[in-house]
């Protein structure tokens, strides 16, 4: 049994790792940042991720970190976002941003 509490650790270690993610009707803030702001909650911030905007109450979105992104696309009857990115900055990999019809 000494083994149990070394094998339930790993168990309850929550991670968070980047991935493809749509940004949520009602975030939490306007921070691109920040997990709870995307569905699933993950940061789009890695070379093959998709960062997919929709309606959202929330359209005035900043970084607060530095941000990399595959693409950005926009679906049909998105909301009209200002996407605000200076230093710290968004690296899109792919050379779109796309609203999709």
């Amino acid at each position: 049994m000494a083994l149990l509490p070394g094998l339930l650790l790993p168990l309850s270690t929550t991670f968070s790792y980047a991935g493809s993610a749509a940004w949520n009707f009602n975030p939490v803030s306007g921070d691109w940042n920040t997990a709870a702001n995307w569905t699933p909650a993950t940061v789009p911030d890695g070379a093959t991720d998709i960062a997919t905007f929709d309606v959202s109450q929330t359209t005035s979105v900043s970084l607060s970190g530095t941000a990399e992104v595959d693409s950005i696309v926009f679906n049909p009857g998105a909301s009209a976002f200002a996407i605000t990115a200076g230093r710290p900055h968004i690296s899109i990999q792919s050379p779109s941003v796309a609203q999709v019809s």
